[in-house]
């Protein structure tokens, strides 16, 4: 029996020279034997210090979301600004458009109507002269006609003008 109570004591001793060297401060390892204050401590300040540090990302993170989210909002905005201003644009534009349409459709029916009165006034010109030269009227009747045909060639020219 006293070879096993010194087997016994050997071992023990070898157990606890191993435990002894190696300590930690996870109380989930090494046991009774094998934790150290030192380093349960040390390990406690480890874990605040990387809480502290994951704390500190999610505050940064919290905070590039909240300016990421102020600018997503500034831009929608002035997006819907721009969309407006677009929007007003194109209705001026299809509205100067059909001003545009309308003026040119004038423009040409005036030309129209300012070509028949130069054709009308170069007729009743041409009835002028005719008359000038026709012996067979009489002087007065002559004058008469051709006095007509003045006032109507100043109604045109005044119609002309006016366009």
């Amino acid at each position: 029996m006293g070879k096993h109570l010194l087997l016994n004591c050997v071992v023990l001793a070898m157990l606890g020279g191993v435990t002894s060297n190696y300590t930690t401060g996870d109380p989930r390892r090494g046991g009774l034997c094998g934790w150290s204050e030192q380093k349960a401590i040390q390990r406690q300040n480890d874990l605040h210090r990387r809480l502290n540090e994951e704390q500190n990302i999610e505050s940064y993170s919290r905070q590039s979301m909240e300016q990421l989210e102020r600018e997503r909002a500034k831009l929608q905005k002035q997006q819907q600004q721009q969309t407006n201003t677009i929007n007003s644009l194109d209705a001026q534009l299809v509205q100067m458009q059909s001003q545009l349409d309308r003026q040119q459709a004038d423009t040409q029916a005036k030309l129209d109507e300012k070509r028949e009165l130069e054709n009308e006034l170069a007729r009743i010109k041409n009835e002028i002269r005719i008359l000038q030269m026709n012996s067979s009227l009489t002087i007065e009747e002559r004058k008469q006609m051709i006095e007509q045909l003045n006032q109507e060639i100043e109604q045109m020219l005044l119609l002309i003008a006016n366009m």
